[in-house]
């Protein structure tokens, strides 16, 4: 054999062939059929080879079995091709040269295999002690050589593993799917899914293929699925498996997770069109989750069905409901005519008794769908019902909330719910399609009201479970939760037809008037306090009264507070860092404050800048002699003493006085007027907030210095999170920014260093800020995976403050962004007194409160507008007009 195993093999020549000519035709859109195509072209090559090898193949009973995706002839373009020879009896010496034989030449067409010899024995063997070469077994089938091996070993399968084995199975699956959870997420709720691997993906089509096939060796076939059902399974399948195979073209690589990346060449290999590629990638993701949640529902009925087994059972305290082995039931199906609410009731029943709702109970309830809306329209208690599930619940992501959902009645009940829960926004800024941000954020508003919850509240907020537990009563709230995305597939502001659309459903079901204004004053108002909290001047006692004055009462402004905090992290880490949420308590008891205790007043203020000047004297005693002290009170800038306590005003006059001595060093050792430009002096200490730090730089001011500053912090990967401009009498520039821990490894005090070091060097020109940073937006190190692009847009503002404009800049986040806006900024002849830097997937909100050179407002309309033209542009960067650009 050795000689005609390393001879040319016209069957490889020819695999090679039609392999290049199917992925041509993948690649031109003619995707249908694809994994079946190749897995059959795979299978000629190998009983093409055997009949090349005829005469030197070994003497004893052998096949070749295809296992893994290969036996379920589901290769993808870059799928490994999983076989191996078996034997009936012990493996020959010769089987080395078999293998040789028959695999290198696909290694040398390049493709990925997963091989091996076995014999019959060996394979009952471990089919009986590992789960996962049972799983392989169950998909084999045979190619090439004596089907006798084959046919023997699903009757060894059948007699000697199936019958004993099929339970332990079941429940090894069961734990797979758990570690599949954990590692890769619930594809069917993630808008970055597994194709394969995530909840709803592939394999959990192959769970259920598994489940049937072992039963079926066991002589005890599942009769589960009805026909129509089944045919829906193939097709969400088939709909998967498309998919995967546009998506290993796209990547040019074996890839399962659907990254943004490849969103848009995937969609538009399965046909997905439309004005924009946003919107055809939001089409094909609501067509694909849809699908995976499809399969994730019939997966989990299937795994009941098959562990269903002698168990004491339970009995509802509702009479029109059984306990089935295989999870609560209808006692007569045709009761749901006269008795709909019985729909609803199972679902808080097994909420209540942590058992499943049965499959057949579910197929009851979707025949019933169609009239179950108009039935339990207008019912008081169906809305109070909906929302209570939501409190009893205690299974995330897999509980009945999530079944009730997926199984279309949440959609009967409630249109507007099934109108909008598979739209998705192709961003990386929501983690979930539309459906199931509102499931989560509802959750996390019950995990807040729910009394002795215990454990850590959501996202750290212990004074959202504060807030909970004043309230009396939580329905309002839980309707908003519900309602306050689902104004979004509408034309206009999502939040006012939002408003009206928690008013209809508060109508629909006999909701009373207090609950429905409520309700829609807080989804009207849901982002009224992020917004608030990250893109304006928290010191400034305006936005304080302003917030108040919006919110009315300390009760609305608990529950508004909630429904933020759960909007916010129900929408994904990109929407709600520690950052974020430091800022929404910051805010929030700041309105609190006001709203219990009286208005702020200038008088006030005044008297709170004196005992603050009072308590900065008192620290420096010991520190500073009183005329140091006094002369850096009389320097600082009023609104030094509004936005920082005294412990660090003490500390910026210590930093004012190191600078002012090292300016006078530099003057002395340097000739005409270089002297104490490039001076520079940076302070950094841990905030109060994980993971940010308080970073303080000291410089002579001068024009364009924020913008400078900003680009050295850029370049070394820093962001901003806020910073605070304050120039002292003598031209000393004190700015304080917020910001990241430093992206390396390095100890802090040396990533501090560095930035001292370069800001010094962009300072006196040793530095080309627009060259490095450029080099960087270059640079192969830096470059991420591809994000939606976001069109950007300005705003002018000078309604706010009464002394300076505030201009908004929203754009998508890029290397440099806050660099050029400032540049431009400084390129307008505008002063930048403070900034505040809100960065969330990918998109960025730039707030700046300015005055002009003369110190007043920009109320003319001629320079807000060329302000609005020329910060557009800096937006923009490096590209001009962005092509199918989604709003920020």
């Amino acid at each position: 054999m050795g000689r005609d195993a390393e001879a040319p093999s016209p069957a490889a020549a020819a695999l090679g062939v039609e392999r290049s000519a199917l992925l041509d035709e993948a690649r031109a859109g003619n995707l249908d059929g694809f994994p079946a195509r190749l897995s059959a072209a795979v299978d000629r090559y190998f009983r093409a080879r055997f009949a090349e090898l005829a005469g030197t193949l070994p003497a004893a009973p052998f096949c070749l079995l295809a296992v893994g995706g290969y036996g379920r002839s589901e290769l993808c373009p870059h799928s490994d091709i999983d076989c191996f020879v078996l034997f009936s009896g012990s493996v020959p010496r010769r089987a080395l040269e078999l293998v040789r034989a028959l695999f290198h030449p696909l290694w040398n067409l390049g493709l990925d295999l997963g091989q091996g010899v076995r014999s019959l024995a060996d394979c009952l063997s471990l089919a009986r002690s590992e789960p996962q070469v049972l799983a392989s077994l169950l998909d084999a089938r045979a190619v090439a050589g004596d089907p006798a091996p084959a046919e023997k070993l699903m009757a060894g399968l059948a007699s000697r593993v199936a019958p004993r084995r099929a339970l332990g199975f079941a429940r090894w699956l069961a734990e797979q799917n758990a570690l599949r959870e954990a590692q890769y997420g619930d594809g069917s709720g993630l808008l970055e899914p597994d194709l394969k691997n995530g909840l709803g993906g592939l394999r959990g089509r192959h769970h259920i293929r598994w489940l049937e096939r072992i039963l079926e060796l066991g002589g005890k076939p599942l009769d589960l699925f009805t026909g129509e059902e089944r045919a829906e399974l193939d097709q969400h399948g088939m709909f998967l498996l498309r998919a995967r195979t546009a998506l290993h073209l796209a990547a040019g690589r074996r890839l399962d997770t659907l990254t943004f990346e490849h969103q848009p060449r995937v969609a538009e290999a399965l046909g997905f069109g439309g004005p924009s590629r946003a919107l055809a990638v939001e089409a094909f993701l609501s067509r694909l989750h849809r699908c995976m949640a499809g399969i994730k529902t019939m997966r989990q009925a299937c795994w009941r069905a098959c562990c269903a087994g002698p168990r004491r059972l339970a009995r509802p305290d509702d009479p029109r409901l059984i306990d089935s082995t295989a999870g609560l039931d209808f006692r007569d199906p045709r009761q749901l005519s006269s008795n709909p609410d019985a729909a609803l009731a199972i679902f808080l029943a097994s909420a209540r008794s942590r058992r499943p709702v049965s499959w057949p109970a579910l197929r009851v309830i979707r025949a019933a769908l169609p009239g179950l809306s108009a039935a339990l329209s207008g019912r008081p208690g169906i809305l109070r019902t909906m929302l209570e599930l939501f409190l009893v619940d205690r299974e995330p992501g897999q509980g009945p909330v999530q079944v009730l959902a997926e199984t279309g009645l949440l959609s009967a009940l409630i249109p507007e719910f099934g109108r909008a829960e598979h739209l998705v926004q192709f961003d990386d800024y929501h983690l979930h399609p539309l459906g199931r941000h509102t499931l989560e954020c509802v959750r996390v508003l019950a995990r807040f009201l729910r009394p002795g919850a215990g454990g850590e509240p959501p996202g750290g907020c212990r004074w959202c479970g504060e807030a909970a537990g004043r309230l009396d009563d939580a329905t309002a709230l839980l309707l908003a939760g519900l309602c306050h995305d689902l104004g979004k597939p509408l034309p206009g502001d999502h939040s006012e037809r939002g408003e009206e659309i928690c008013r209809e459903v508060a109508a629909r079901f006999g909701g009373a008037p207090e609950i429905a204004e409520d309700g829609a004053f807080l989804v009207r108002r849901h982002l009224f306090l992020p917004i608030a909290a990250t893109r304006r001047d928290l010191s400034d006692e305006n936005v304080v009264s302003q917030a108040a004055e919006v919110v009315g009462t300390a009760r609305r402004l608990d529950m508004l507070a909630l429904l933020s905090v759960a909007d916010g992290l129900a929408t994904g880490p990109r929407a709600w860092n520690n950052w974020t949420a430091a800022l929404m308590a910051e805010l929030f008891f700041k309105v609190r404050k006001l709203l219990t205790e009286g208005p702020l007043s200038e008088p006030d203020a005044a008297r709170k800048i004196v005992e603050k000047r009072d308590r900065v004297r008192a620290l420096a005693v010991g520190r500073f002699s009183s005329e140091v002290v006094e002369r850096g009170l009389d320097a600082m800038p009023v609104r030094a003493l509004h936005v920082l306590d005294a412990e660090t005003l003490l500390e910026h006059l210590e930093l004012a006085g190191e600078l002012e001595e090292a300016v006078a060093e530099d003057r002395r050792r340097k000739p005409g007027d270089k002297g104490g430009i490039g001076v520079c002096l940076v302070r950094a200490r841990p905030t109060a907030v994980p993971g940010y730090w308080e970073l303080t730089v000291a410089a002579l001011d001068r024009p364009g210095l924020f913008a400078t500053l900003a680009g050295v912090l850029s370049l070394h990967g820093l962001d901003i999170r806020s910073a605070e401009l304050l120039t002292w009498k003598g031209g000393a520039a004190l700015d304080t920014f917020v910001v990241s821990e430093p992206p390396d490894n390095l100890f802090p005090e040396e990533a501090w260093g560095r930035v001292q070091r370069s800001a010094h060097y962009a300072l006196t020109g040793k530095l080309d800020l627009e060259y490095r940073l450029e080099e960087r937006r270059r640079s192969p190190l830096s470059v991420s995976a591809a994000r939606p692009r976001y069109r950007p847009s300005v705003s002018v503002d000078n309604d706010e403050s009464d002394f300076l404009t505030r201009i908004e800049v929203k754009a998508g986040d890029r290397l440099g962004l806050l660099h050029d806006v400032a540049l431009a900024l400084h390129r307008l002849g505008l002063d930048i007194q403070s900034a505040r830097i809100a960065s969330s997937g990918g998109r960025v909100a730039d707030v700046f409160y300015v005055r002009d050179g003369l110190g007043l407002k920009l109320t003319d309309p001629g320079p807000a507008r060329e302000a609005e033209r020329v910060l557009l542009e800096a937006a923009r960067g490096e590209g001009g007009k962005i092509d199918g650009a989604i709003e920020p």
